[in-house]
């Protein structure tokens, strides 16, 4: 559901020391650099990129020795276990410069708590763009009845945050390996720990989604003078 990219952002040793490389980045451009990340590990970014991946196969025949690419590009943090056509090695080193780039950028950003906030909140608004995060936040899982019983126990908030904290987590969990095999295929710097974050963020973001629908829906059915879904669910679970 939600893939901000929590990457550690650490400028390459042999790109560091030099004057554009040293100078101090906006607040402005870092944060609009984390965003544009974060777009990148939302589910709809990848599986588009997946079918660039296959047009990549397709641009040239020309295959390389592995050794030849192991070779030319170590420097990037690359890794090359077969031979692999031209066009498929042109995009994995395009998007791994992208990657190498946007560090840079957020290395050299304020890293003060509040800076970090702002980096950390343009991926969550950045998130709230992708309809697959979006729809993935709603997979009923917490059935109605459940969801009346939650009701009964913890009241109409405390019920909301928990029905979307879960599921939340099963809907990012849902679409987190895609993220994650796509990254992989791209060699970027995820891992593991991002898809853990990932989770954990994703089920916070369900919790809000659910709570702030809920209560414009609340807000409608007053306008229209019918019952809540508080109502409806004590009529038909007394």
């Amino acid at each position: 559901m939600l893939n901000i990219g929590f990457q550690t952002f650490a400028t390459p040793e042999y790109k560091m020391n030099t004057a554009v490389n040293t100078a101090t980045v906006g607040l402005w451009d870092a944060i609009k650099t984390s965003s544009a990340q974060a777009w990148d590990y939302n589910p709809s970014s990848s599986l588009f990129r997946t079918f660039e991946m296959q047009d990549a196969i397709n641009v040239s025949d020309k295959v390389i020795p592995k050794d030849e690419l192991n070779a030319k590009y170590a420097d990037l943090g690359l890794f090359f276990d077969k031979d692999t056509r031209e066009g498929v090695v042109n995009y994995i080193v395009d998007r791994k410069n992208i990657e190498r780039k946007r560090q840079e950028i957020l290395s050299r950003g304020s890293q003060t708590l509040g800076s970090k906030a702002l980096y950390l909140g343009a991926g969550l608004v950045t998130s709230f763009a992708d309809p697959i995060n979006i729809a993935s936040a709603f997979i009923p899982i917490v059935r109605e009845a459940r969801f009346a019983s939650l009701v009964a126990k913890l009241g109409a908030t405390r019920a909301r945050l928990t029905k979307g904290a879960i599921e939340g987590f099963v809907g990012n969990a849902l679409v987190e390996p895609i993220v994650y095999k796509v990254a992989q295929s791209e060699q970027a710097d995820y891992d593991y720990q991002d898809s853990i974050l990932n989770l954990v963020a994703g089920t916070i973001l369900g919790s809000g989604l659910h709570l702030g629908f809920g209560k414009i829906g609340d807000a409608i059915a007053s306008i229209r003078g019918k019952d809540n879904i508080y109502q409806r669910l004590a009529k038909s679970h007394p």
